[in-house]
């Protein structure tokens, strides 16, 4: 090797002998009590006591300063409190939803779930290692998924003898939320988040969260939830935490299946086979009465087709608390055959007005059908946040406020039809990537809190609110 070659590889290689010399001297401790001044010439090297602590290999991110890495969730888990407690025989005392049994399924099958995360945590606390935790108790009590029409029974996981779910379980969910926010594992690094799920359905802005207030409302202590992230299925602007907080959409409780004939439509842009331009099927809502004066004063169109009935359910031979019947999704033939289903089909952009509450399972069939949601909803929480869609541009959706809603016609035919297939393919894009299943909607949750966390090392602040529709 000539003498120019040498000379660059030992320039090459003395920043990493520098920064590894810096870490052997930081891991060396000297014991000076034998020394002194008048024996420093021949003191012996034994005598300062050298405690050489080695360097695992693979760790070379600790030659790099801690506040110069860049932060990610590298791990997501769950808090071992309820249904992963380390004693079986008590975890099965903690009931469970339908609902959160699917998402639970889901992170445990993601590529980041770290089963002994909160452990290790919690007896070695580490602030460069964010996690992102979901509390095992449950928070939800969704009765109408995956049974429209159920109940806490009908709807609970049942599974190994689990406890069935119990109204009054859900008042206790703020003080399961403290244990954890408190325990050494969240903790430990400022960027570590705590998520629960809220399907607690407010109907009104004066309506709060009735089943967990104190730590659900915008207006909870930030000195103790200040970790805190919900995601809230029906939720008013006014009450949501205006920075932790996002919607996420319903899970489907009677999916579309759309056929290859269909979805290749969709694909081509052909719309020859949805030859209406909107409709709706079902039944007018108390809190919505302005959705009906109006659309009954359209009939005899043929581009727009507008039913106030209820007829697009099955009965199943369960009956819930109150003697009802729980309906069930119609599947296969059944679902060809029924008007509501084939209504969707036929349609480009189908009505997705509040129901009871802000929110509608309606919004989540109308994507599965590759059609386009028509939104009144006022002040509702919009799925997830600008990080994973952006609701004010129309782009998959077309949100109108309720004292609009005489503008609907106006606003769809101005829309091309290029632009109108734009919009089913990110419907349907949508629908397939976050609302699905658990495992979308577990990819949004993730999704905003990867993006909250990039941001944050770019900028120094988390960003990424929520979206809703305005009033």
């Amino acid at each position: 090797m000539s003498i120019i070659k040498r000379i660059r590889h030992y320039l090459l290689v003395l920043p990493v002998l520098v920064l590894v010399a810096k870490q052997l001297n930081s891991h060396v401790r000297i014991n000076y009590t034998n020394f002194s001044p008048s024996n420093s010439r021949n003191i012996s090297s034994n005598e300062f006591n050298l405690q050489r602590v080695p360097i695992p290999l693979s760790n070379f991110s600790s030659l790099v300063p801690s506040d110069q890495r860049e932060l990610k969730y590298r791990d997501i888990t769950f808090t071992r409190m309820g249904w992963f407690h380390p004693n079986r025989e008590k975890s099965l005392t903690f009931a469970r939803s339908q609902t959160l049994k699917h998402l639970s399924d889901a992170i445990l099958h993601h590529e980041r779930y770290n089963e002994s995360a909160w452990d290790d945590l919690e007896q070695s606390p580490d602030d460069s290692r964010p996690i992102v935790a979901f509390l095992d108790v449950e928070t939800c009590g969704e009765i109408n998924w995956p049974y429209f029409g159920g109940d806490f029974n009908i709807s609970s996981d049942k599974s190994n003898g689990r406890a069935p779910l119990r109204f009054q379980s859900l008042l206790k969910v703020c003080g399961a939320v403290r244990k954890a926010l408190d325990s050494p594992a969240m903790k430990a690094s400022p960027h570590s988040r705590l998520v629960i799920l809220n399907c607690a359905y407010p109907g009104s802005h004066k309506d709060k969260d009735e089943w967990f207030p104190e730590c659900a409302n915008g207006d909870r202590d930030p000195d103790i939830f200040g970790k805190l992230v919900i995601a809230h299925l029906s939720k008013h602007q006014e009450t949501i935490h205006p920075t932790n907080d996002f919607g996420i959409a319903p899970l489907p409780a009677r999916p579309v299946s759309l056929n290859a004939t269909e979805l290749k439509a969709i694909e081509d842009c052909s719309l020859e086979s949805r030859p209406l331009l909107f409709s709706f099927q079902g039944r007018a809502r108390v809190y919505f009465p302005e959705f009906k004066e109006y659309f009954k004063n359209l009939k005899g169109r043929d581009d727009i087709h507008v039913v106030f009935s209820n007829k697009h359910y099955e009965e199943s031979n369960r009956t819930n608390s109150m003697g009802r019947k729980v309906l069930n999704p119609l599947r296969g033939k059944s679902q060809e055959q029924n008007s509501f289903y084939k209504l969707m089909r036929q349609s480009r952009f189908v009505g997705t007005p509040r129901g009871d509450k802000l929110f509608s399972y309606r919004f989540s069939e109308v994507l599965s059908a590759g059609a386009i949601p028509v939104v009144y909803a006022d002040n509702y929480v919009l799925p997830y946040t600008r990080d994973v869609v952006h609701w004010d541009d129309n782009s998959l959706a077309i949100i109108i406020p309720q004292k609009k809603v005489n503008q609907t016609l106006d606003i769809l035919k101005n829309l091309t039809d290029r632009q109108i297939c734009t919009m089913q393919q990110n419907a349907l894009k949508f629908y397939n990537n976050y609302v699905k299943d658990s495992a979308g909607r577990l990819r949004g949750i993730i999704k905003v809190l990867d993006c909250r966390l990039k941001r944050f090392n770019e900028t120094g602040t988390y960003g990424g609110v929520f979206s809703a529709i305005s009033g």
